[in-house]
């Protein structure tokens, strides 16, 4: 008589199509993150303003942060929080170079925010 084990397979050893959809779901999760720092430092190269190229520089370090992050995630789970606190500041600094607050005059700034305050205020 056959024993449990020969009838219902071992656990243990996962299946060829349980394989074979593990491997392509992780295929389709890191694939992006393999493809899109080489696509956007395509773009990097080929973008003649220095505020895109600044842009594209900061969101590459964070889709590579994410991207390793998640790989090394599962090898120590510390660094998975410390590379999406990482990404999160990338992506801080490639919001932040598309508008850069430090070139606009302060008072056109101050006027400006002033001028909203009296159209607001009724009377």
């Amino acid at each position: 008589m056959p024993s449990n084990d020969m009838i219902l397979g071992n656990p243990a050893l996962p299946t060829i199509p349980g394989a074979i959809a593990g491997l392509s779901v992780t295929i389709g999760v890191l694939l992006p993150f393999v493809v899109a720092p080489v696509a956007l430092t395509a773009a990097w190269l080929r973008a003649r303003d220095p505020t895109i190229r600044t842009h594209l520089r900061w969101f590459a370090y964070a889709v590579v942060l994410l991207g390793s992050s998640a790989i090394l995630g599962i090898i120590w789970y510390p660094l998975w929080p410390l590379g999406w606190a990482f990404a999160a500041y990338c992506l801080f600094r490639s919001a932040r170079s598309l508008v850069v607050v430090s070139r606009l005059p302060s008072e056109n700034l101050l006027g400006s925010l002033s001028a909203s305050g009296d159209s607001s205020g009724g009377g």
